[in-house]
C-alpha cells in the first residue's frame, strides 16, 4: 500500500478519474486495462461506494438513537 503525503501533488486520471501522483507517468488504476475493463472497475467502485454510504447512514442512526435514549434517561433520572 502506498501512502501519499501531502508533499504529493496529486491528478485526476482523464480515462479512469481517480486521483494519482502527478509524478507518475500512468494511472496505477487503468494502466494496461482495456476500456471494457476500466468501465467494470468504475461500476464495482460505485456500487462499493453506494454500500459505505448506506451503511454511514445506518452507523448515523443507531449513533442518534443512542444518544436520544440517554438524553431520554437522563432527564427521567
Amino acid at each position: 500500500m502506498i501512502f501519499l503525503s501531502h508533499n504529493n501533488p496529486l491528478t485526476k486520471c482523464n480515462r479512469c478519474g481517480f486521483k494519482t501522483p502527478t509524478k507518475e507517468d500512468q494511472c496505477h488504476y487503468c494502466n494496461g486495462l482495456s476500456d471494457a475493463e476500466v468501465e467494470q472497475m468504475l461500476k464495482e467502485h460505485s456500487k462499493e461506494f453506494k454500500g459505505n454510504s448506506s451503511l454511514i447512514k445506518q452507523a448515523y442512526l443507531v449513533l442518534t438513537c443512542i444518544v436520544l435514549i440517554l438524553v431520554i434517561y437522563g432527564f427521567i433520572k
